[in-house]
């Protein structure tokens, strides 16, 4: 003889049964990814503050031994110093990529590092100041001041050089004659621009053309787009001024023509001859006019 119970039972229960243990499983993992993101962060505070991976030390050199460097060199060695402190986490791309923003006068940057020694070696080169490009619309007129830059070979405004009229340029070499930009057709620059690629083209090759004659352009004035002046010194053997000639460029015109034909004119006269010109015109196709 069997007792028999009655009892309610609906099919919800084992539903129910699998969402609490689904629940506690869920609640499990949650709490050891909390726990493990702790222990993570942890770690690398720890790492990041330990004493053994502090930089400590930064080796500079240059190319230049000058009052220049100095201040440079310590105002690099302070910036990385309190920016990039761990050699764990101090990438030598990322020093060097912000060097190259943040300090435009230098070039030919490396970056080097030494776990073990917890050292950071920097090396560059300074930026030679080629030319000095003014924007002569950019007047203060208050200090009756131009907008000046450093312009090195490649054209890159690397350094502020502001002037006050009329006086010449400041300039980071001494004894060095630099020639100057005058802009007074093209937008105002800023620094770390370059500027146009056919007023460099022109003025690294006629600059060359007149060091083999040794002859010294103090100005190049970019009046339009179809009117660069460059103002020549013609200086005798003691370095007295004798004279001084404009020779005109178009930048509509073919650049290498007027080059060529510029190289052919100067080569052509003589001293004595350079000391009697006003004026080269090389602004019409396959002609040559000066006087």
């Amino acid at each position: 003889m069997y007792n028999i119970y009655s009892t309610y039972y609906t099919p919800n229960q084992d539903k129910k049964f699998h969402s609490v243990k689904k629940r506690k499983k869920g609640l499990s993992f949650l709490t050891y990814f909390i726990i493990t993101t702790i222990v993570i962060i942890f770690f690398f505070i720890f790492i990041n503050k330990a004493s053994f991976f502090q930089i400590q030390k930064i080796e500079i050199t240059s190319n230049t031994l000058s009052k220049i460097e100095l201040p440079i060199n310590s105002e690099i060695s302070n910036i990385i110093t309190k920016k990039y402190t761990n050699i764990l986490f101090s990438s030598s791309k990322n020093i060097r990529k912000y060097l190259q923003t943040n300090f435009l006068e230098i070039s030919n940057i490396e970056v080097n590092k030494e776990f073990f020694k917890k050292k950071i070696y920097i090396s560059y080169s300074f930026r030679e100041p080629k030319y000095t490009w003014c924007d002569s619309t950019i007047i203060n007129s208050i200090s009756d001041s131009k907008n000046c830059f450093l312009i090195d070979i490649n054209g890159l405004l690397f350094k502020n050089n502001n002037i006050k009229t009329p006086a010449k340029p400041l300039t980071l070499l001494k004894d060095k004659n630099i020639l100057l930009i005058e802009n007074e057709y093209y937008q105002d620059l800023e620094l770390a621009q370059k500027i146009p690629s056919n007023i460099l083209y022109i003025v690294n090759n006629f600059s060359s053309i007149l060091e083999k004659r040794n002859i010294y352009s103090k100005k190049a004035i970019i009046k339009n787009n179809n009117l660069i002046i460059f103002v020549l010194d013609i200086l005798d053997t003691e370095n007295d001024l004798k004279n001084i000639i404009e020779v005109k460029f178009s930048l509509e015109k073919d650049l290498d023509e007027q080059l060529e034909k510029s190289s052919t004119l100067i080569n052509y006269l003589s001293n004595i001859d350079l000391e009697k010109v006003e004026y080269i015109d090389l602004r019409v196709k396959e002609k040559i006019y000066y006087r």
